[in-house]
């Protein structure tokens, strides 16, 4: 017998694309945040490597220009740095946020999943039901026809 047409599918295919969609979107943002991080760890590395280099060329005699000039170097990188954590930890809380609204998403997909199917057990029980009725009324008959 067919099966039994779901009220609501309209809105569960509307929820299962809102679903894709925060899918996307938290793709994205968790792509977008793991790049600031990447650029955020290479910021760093390279700070770190340019001290050292000035560390060791400080051993071997450096001018007091040369210094100067790679102190507001590093201040620099540091401001830069410091923004690059700020933009990090925004990506990071997008991020969070857009995880957090998948989740609702998914959640709404599945309890109306929950109803579809619940429906639809409920509709073979219907069936069921009618077909041990039938099936006993057909053997009732065959009983009083002496079949």
């Amino acid at each position: 017998m067919a099966q039994k047409e779901f009220k609501l599918q309209q809105v569960l295919n509307v929820r299962e694309e809102e679903e894709k969609r925060c899918t996307r979107e938290f793709a994205a943002a968790r792509e977008e945040y793991e790049s600031a991080c990447t650029r955020l760890e290479e910021a760093i590395e390279s700070v770190n490597q340019l001290d050292r280099d000035v560390q060791r060329q400080q051993r071997e005699g450096i001018s007091a220009v040369e210094l100067q000039m790679y102190s507001e170097f590093f201040q620099r990188k540091s401001v830069d740095i410091r923004f690059q954590r700020l933009e990090t930890e925004t990506l990071n809380r997008n991020m969070d946020e857009k995880r957090e609204l998948l989740v609702e998403a998914a959640k709404d997909k599945k309890a109306l999943e929950i109803l579809k199917e619940k429906k639809a057990l409920e509709h073979r029980r219907e069936l069921a039901e009618k077909e041990r009725l039938f099936l006993e009324e057909i053997a009732i008959r065959n009983k009083l026809h002496g079949r």
